[in-house]
């Protein structure tokens, strides 16, 4: 059974791992992503590949084609999510997942409390996100990670997430998944931050 250890950015990162290796290099972002999953030794990168696949939604209404995304929460502290859509990932069925984590990158200097519930959509091949498809509409992972943070994010910086490990693995275990499939990360904004905390980073379009 191969191991797998995976992290996730905006580039979706995963260590696939029978010997873990860690992550030599800070990826560079670029204005136009690469559509493709490589594997570097037990390494996988896998970055979002299309403008549908980075999305907000915001009491019910879906925005896919903003230069920034965010995470937390907003004018209300309910309906509030984060979609991330990572296409074609090379993950046999049953995969041992030893590590998984978000990063993003930012281009502005940012301090502000945040806190959100990381999931990911409990499907064997999540679909493309849609008006019609929202992300408070999907069924979620049992496995859930709670994030809560006040830190300063430096401008042009990639900023880690939580360890998700779990999560990934309770959708490579599922009995429908293939490798070549999709999974979808939802991260619901909360109101342990208070009334208003977003954090703002490069969407693909930016």
């Amino acid at each position: 059974m191969r191991r797998f250890a995976l992290c996730v950015t905006l580039i979706l990162t995963l260590l696939i791992a029978s010997g873990v290796q860690a992550q030599t290099e800070t990826p560079t972002p670029s204005p136009t992503p690469a559509a493709t999953a490589t594997l570097s030794g037990d390494m996988l990168t896998v970055q979002i590949s299309n403008g549908l696949d980075d999305v907000n939604e915001s009491d019910g209404t879906l925005t896919a084609d903003a230069a920034e995304v965010w995470v937390g929460n907003g004018d209300s502290v309910e309906g509030q999510y984060l979609g991330l859509r990572f296409r074609g990932l090379s993950i046999t069925r049953g995969s041992i997942i030893q590590s998984a984590y978000l990063e993003f990158y930012t281009v502005q200097e940012q301090w502000i409390a945040i806190s959100a519930v990381i999931a990911a959509e409990a499907s064997d091949n999540s679909p493309a996100f849609a008006q019609d498809s929202l992300l408070s509409q999907r069924e979620l992972t049992a496995t859930q990670v709670e994030h809560e943070s006040n830190s300063k994010w430096e401008a042009e910086s990639w900023q880690p997430f939580d360890e998700m490990a779990a999560v990934v693995q309770e959708v490579v275990d599922r009995s429908g998944w293939r490798s070549g499939n999709n999974i979808a990360f939802i991260l619901k904004g909360t109101q342990a931050s208070g009334d208003f905390g977003r954090k703002f980073f490069t969407a693909l379009e930016g």
